[in-house]
């Protein structure tokens, strides 16, 4: 839903999808609406000038409403100030590489870390929204019972695709002809704007607790 939402008039907080281990799926989740709404899923690079430069190109040339950074290096703490200032501004500017002036740019995209034990600089702590995957089991890479099976190839064909459209399109309208309320939530900063109608949203289909295990220093549990 946060990925099919991408592209309105305020840039929304980003997420970080983070496991314990390698193999639980990460990536694969993080793709998913890559695959369906389009995007790109670039590998992290942990140079900090060199991920800005990655920002900057990614946004100017986007593919799509997702973008991720993928593969951030066990346990690293992730800091750049050019993503840092991409989650808050609209109409961020930036100069491209090879050129002597600054372009502005529209920041509709939703923007997503993948990486195992990984955290945030207490500037880009604000902007993530944390997803803790969790398998339950010592070797997760070896599971092999999934209800969709291998998920790039289902969302391959363009049937499941459209389906999976179409499923977002009706929760999100049922949610609007039921007088879209807005919930209540822990503020997030600049992202006020945000947090409640996400929450009356969740409410809404069921799921309830939104934000209620955040924590901006990133001491307490993933947040739901």
């Amino acid at each position: 839903l946060e990925g099919m939402s991408g592209g309105g008039v305020q840039p929304t907080p980003g997420v970080n999808v983070v496991a314990g281990s390698q193999g639980t799926g990460k990536s694969y989740l993080a793709s998913v609406p890559v695959w369906v709404f389009g995007g790109d899923v670039t590998d992290y690079r942990p140079d900090e000038q060199e991920l800005g430069k990655l920002v900057v190109s990614t946004l100017h040339d986007k593919r799509g409403p997702v973008a991720i950074l993928d593969n951030v290096p066990d346990g690293y703490i992730v800091k750049n100030t050019t993503l840092a200032s991409f989650l808050t501004q609209a109409v961020p500017t930036a100069r491209l590489l090879g050129q002597t002036k600054n372009v502005a740019m529209i920041n509709d995209v939703f923007w997503g870390l993948t990486g195992n034990g990984t955290r945030q600089s207490d500037d880009l702590r604000r902007r993530f929204f944390d997803v803790r995957l969790d398998a339950g089991m010592a070797d997760p890479a070896m599971r092999e019972d999934f209800a969709l099976g291998d998920l790039k190839a289902h969302f391959g064909d363009v049937r499941n695709r459209a389906k999976f459209v179409w499923c977002c399109l009706v929760l999100w309208r049922a949610w609007v002809a039921a007088g879209a309320n807005e919930g209540s939530c822990r503020m997030r900063g600049s992202y006020g704007w945000w947090s409640k109608p996400t929450a009356g949203l969740l409410e809404f289909l069921g799921v309830g607790g939104f934000m209620d295990n955040y924590a901006p220093g990133g001491s307490a549990e993933a947040e739901r």
